[in-house]
């Protein structure tokens, strides 16, 4: 079972590309199991945020992500492929990463 998960597959929508060198991405969200604490009309309240990835057919990385607070929508599929294509490296070293040499994009 590990092994079915363990690596990236291809199939089917990587034939779309013809043998063209084209990136093929799964997208998907789930909402996360632990909330965020937000303040809402003045009382705090538990929000599930919607966590969604968009991940290589071919090298099995997530290239793209987004965080919504709220359900799937698409505005937030669109800025999800959007983020596939857009650089990665300013956003890394926010998060406390101090190599970005050999990011994906």
């Amino acid at each position: 079972m590990t092994q079915q998960y363990a690596k990236s597959r291809t199939g089917h929508a990587s034939w779309m590309t013809f043998g063209f060198n084209l990136e093929v991405v799964d997208v998907n969200g789930f909402i996360a199991k632990i909330p965020v604490a937000a303040m809402i009309g003045g009382k705090r309240q538990n929000v599930f945020a919607t966590v969604m990835f968009a991940v290589s057919r071919r090298t099995g990385a997530v290239v793209g992500y987004e965080i919504e607070m709220r359900h799937e929508k698409a505005d937030s599929f669109r800025r999800r492929i959007v983020s596939v294509y857009i650089p990665k490296a300013e956003r890394a070293q926010q998060l406390g990463l101090t190599n970005t040499r050999r990011l994906l994009h």
